[in-house]
């Protein structure tokens, strides 16, 4: 068998259009950070509004992007991963606004005088 008709093979085999998803596991970690379902309004506001402006959709719990061409499986991955990221600082955002930052505040002053 050639080079190319190993090539044909595998590429004919592949699917056209792909799936990219999280299975769940940004919600789900959102889940063991927060303690309760992890959809409090604020949250889910700022979670849908995160997945709209990166074209991102939601199937359940999973954060999806559907029918991608192999040739923007790049860029998908990219969206994906910024809408995970965006997802892990709504627990921090959440976590601020009820006062119980890990940590606390700290002093910025500096050395002078």
């Amino acid at each position: 068998m050639t080079v190319e008709e190993l090539r044909e093979q595998l590429t004919s085999s592949m699917p056209s259009l792909f799936r990219c998803d999280d299975f769940g596991d940004a919600t789900g970690w959102l889940l063991t950070r927060t303690g309760d379902d992890g959809k409090l309004p604020k949250q889910r506001t700022l979670i849908a509004d995160s997945c709209q402006s990166l074209g991102i959709g939601r199937d359940g719990e999973q954060l999806v992007i559907r029918d991608v061409a192999p040739s923007d499986l790049a860029d998908a991955i990219m969206r994906l991963a910024q809408a995970e990221a965006r997802v892990a600082e709504t627990a921090r955002v959440m976590r601020g606004e009820r006062g119980d930052s890990e940590g606390g505040a700290r002093d910025s002053e500096g050395g002078g005088g």
